[in-house]
């Protein structure tokens, strides 16, 4: 009579089965676990190291002189805190009359998405003003334009800008853009508001546009 083949496996309950899987494969399965937790690790490290390099960098643009800004926002452009070191620095530039330097860095201070609205708002201006004393007034003309047409200023805001894009346009003798730009804003309708500040400052520049409006001949 031939000897029936059995297959010891099927045989086995599961808990049996398993034990004599690992009994079989103990070597391949540490490997496996081994590979898988030193994977693990490595990219544990990664990112930890990757976050302490940011606190660090952000910690050392915080505590740092303003002589040794420049440095290290180059090493370091995108790290939280990066923008108002940008500002401080920005300042201090100005106040050394290094204005085309200044101008960058207030514009990098206005790009940046964290800080807050109205700082970036002035910081715009900023670089505007920079770049006229450093004598580009055409660098400061389009930075003005930039902000005349950007649709989330307030009046007041939009007001100051067409001034000084018009003051801007007259310089160079461009009566035609001048009145156009000036005109947009002297001739929206407006009513200053005691009670409101902005209301009152928008009119204030609205006046003021409209008075360089009328000295054009």
């Amino acid at each position: 009579m031939a000897k029936e083949n059995i297959n010891i496996e099927k045989a086995l309950d599961d808990d049996a089965r398993i034990e004599l899987f690992f009994s079989k494969h103990w070597k391949k399965v540490v490997a496996g676990v081994v590979a898988v937790v030193v994977i693990a690790a490595a990219v544990y490290s990664v990112f930890y190291l990757k976050e302490q390099r940011i606190k660090e960098a952000t910690m050392a643009l915080a505590s740092a002189e303003v002589k040794d800004l420049s440095a290290l926002l180059a090493e370091n452009p995108d790290v939280p805190g990066a923008g108002f070191a940008h500002l401080r620095l920005a300042c201090h530039l100005m106040n050394e009359k290094k204005y085309d330097e200044a101008a960058a860095n207030f514009q990098a201070f206005a790009d940046d998405p964290a800080a807050p609205v109205e700082l970036t708002v002035n910081a715009r201006f900023s670089a505007a003003a920079c770049k006229e004393n450093a004598g580009k007034p055409q660098e400061a003309l389009n930075i003005y334009l930039a902000m005349f047409n950007d649709p989330t200023l307030t009046p007041v805001l939009h007001n100051q800008a067409a001034f000084h894009a018009g003051r801007l346009y007259l310089a160079k003798k461009d009566k035609a853009k001048a009145k156009e730009i000036l005109g947009s804003a002297a001739n929206v309708k407006s009513v200053a508001n005691e009670l409101d500040p902005a209301a009152t400052s928008a009119a204030q520049w609205q006046m003021a546009c409209k008075l360089l409006l009328d000295s054009i001949d």
